[in-house]
């Protein structure tokens, strides 16, 4: 592989498996401490899972992958009615072809590709990401009028303990006969919010069928005098999505060595995983709370955590 070849963009499949997970792991991720994303033996079970079409572009110096760039397609509320949405990312560049803009020539480059029936669609850039910024603000040659909409953060709760629920509403597991009931609340509560995905009862099936470790035992919904007032789903994505610590940082040194007392402390508490190992989570999605009542939500996490301490999870 030379530079002195051109960058060649062309749309990929899972024939390219390997190279896309090579990739991905020289692309580590610096935060609190370094990470990785691991996607699995497959790395398009993910957007198998969660979108109705996508495309995956591969950015090419002569046969060698050195980026990739997706969008994917769902159904959802896009501003103004239940249409398609799209969302754009998944971009992984190789740290020696940085600087290129090859990101932005990705997404012109996919154009074609997108249905015309879909009207809006979003990115998300994590803050300090110089190039992708710089991609949604100059917006030189995207196809797309770019806006920035919101800030998004991630919480991680760590397992550290069981949790009191706070008495009501009571929560329990969900069985097949909740399904519509189910996706009611789900679209009464978020069915509008931007990009919020349309959740039928016959999606909600589908789901529980498509998706790896996300049984209906993983839907946990919160009764309220015979009303559901909330539900959230705990998936553990290991299958198809692990965060591997590559290296923690001095600060978090001492939380290593002392984790041990800990844990003889609190029953339950998980070993925290060394360099190359992953953390166990659980990740909540499809979370619907009526009125945005906090009671609701810390009687789901109280009794997500509770249900799952002493399993090898970390956090929420």
């Amino acid at each position: 592989m030379s530079h002195d070849e051109p960058l060649r963009l062309q749309f990929i499949d899972r024939s390219y498996g390997d190279a896309m997970t090579a990739v991905n792991r020289a692309c580590p991720i610096g935060a609190d401490f370094t990470f990785l994303f691991e996607r699995g033996h497959d790395i398009l079970t993910w957007p198998d899972c969660v979108y109705d079409d996508y495309r995956y572009a591969g950015m090419f110096r002569g046969d060698d992958l050195r980026g990739y760039f997706m969008f994917g397609v769902y159904r959802g509320w896009d501003g103004r009615q239940d249409g398609r949405c799209l969302y754009a990312g998944d971009a992984r560049v190789h740290p020696d072809e940085r600087g290129g803009r090859s990101t932005e020539r990705a997404a012109v480059f996919v154009q074609s590709a997108i249905p015309a029936s879909v009207e809006a669609g979003f990115a998300l850039v994590k803050r300090g990401n110089v190039p992708a910024d710089r991609v949604v603000t100059e917006q030189t040659t995207v196809p797309w009028k770019i806006y920035p909409l919101c800030g998004f953060e991630a919480a991680n709760v760590l397992m550290l303990g069981r949790v009191r629920p706070p008495g009501a509403p009571q929560v329990r597991r969900a069985e097949a006969r909740d399904l519509e009931a189910m996706a009611a609340l789900f679209q009464d509560t978020v069915g509008r919010r931007a990009f919020a995905p349309r959740v039928t009862a016959e999606r909600l099936a589908r789901d529980v069928a498509l998706r790896p470790d996300y049984g209906l035992d993983r839907h946990y919904l919160a009764w309220d005098g015979g009303r559901l007032v909330g539900c959230v789903v705990a998936w553990d994505m290991a299958a198809l999505h692990r965060t591997v610590v590559l290296r923690y940082p001095p600060v978090l040194q001492w939380a290593r060595r002392s984790w041990p007392l800990l844990q003889r402390l609190r029953r339950g508490v998980a070993p925290l995983p060394a360099p190359g190992e992953a953390f166990r989570a659980l990740t909540l999605t499809r979370l619907a709370v009526r009125d945005r009542d906090p009671r609701v939500l810390r009687a789901l996490l109280a009794q997500v955590i509770n249900d799952h301490l002493g399993e090898g999870y970390h956090m929420l």
